[in-house]
């Protein structure tokens, strides 16, 4: 693969940041216009996650942690949160994902409040169960309550991401 001449190398990265593997932390070790050397570095964006600048290149903070922890930027693939937080940087909450992988691991945003559990339509107070695999949209089925169309979608993430499937 053909390296981004935008991205910092991974030498880069380790001058101007220290990065505590236990804890997530990282700390300034050059100086920015509003950051001292020393200073906790970074910000919460507004996604939630804590961006760090490097030159005057923004980067996600676990991005940050694989390079300065491997050596290697994750170039095809998501740093993944195994807990979900967002600002836990630790590099054992992180691992490489797929696109797919990391939507597995994300949080809920379904009316019913359970991942892949919508009202049926044209079915009132049916359930319908689906997931989505490869961007396409894929029907498990339709359930009298919303409990078991909830096992249902949790049986297919079971299947399909395995330790990613969180519903």
């Amino acid at each position: 693969m053909k390296p981004n001449l935008l991205t910092a190398t991974a030498d880069a990265v380790r001058a101007a940041l220290d990065y505590n593997p236990a804890t997530g932390a990282f700390i300034r070790k050059a100086s920015r216009s509003s950051s001292w050397i020393g200073s906790a570095a970074g910000f919460v964006h507004r996604t939630g996650y804590l961006v760090i600048k490097i030159g005057n290149r923004p980067y996600m903070a676990q991005r940050l942690a694989w390079v300065h922890f491997y050596g290697q930027w994750p170039d095809d693939f998501f740093v993944d949160h195994v807990n979900r937080n967002k600002l836990d940087n630790r590099i054992c909450n992180l691992r490489l994902a797929t696109n797919g992988q990391n939507v597995a691991n994300s949080r809920t945003r379904a009316i019913s409040g359970r991942k892949g559990v919508y009202p049926a339509p044209r079915m009132p107070g049916k359930w319908q169960a689906q997931i989505n695999i490869a961007g396409k949209t894929t029907n498990i089925g339709i359930y009298d309550n919303v409990e078991d169309a909830a096992l249902a979608y949790g049986e297919a993430a079971r299947s399909r991401y395995g330790e990613f499937a969180k519903y």
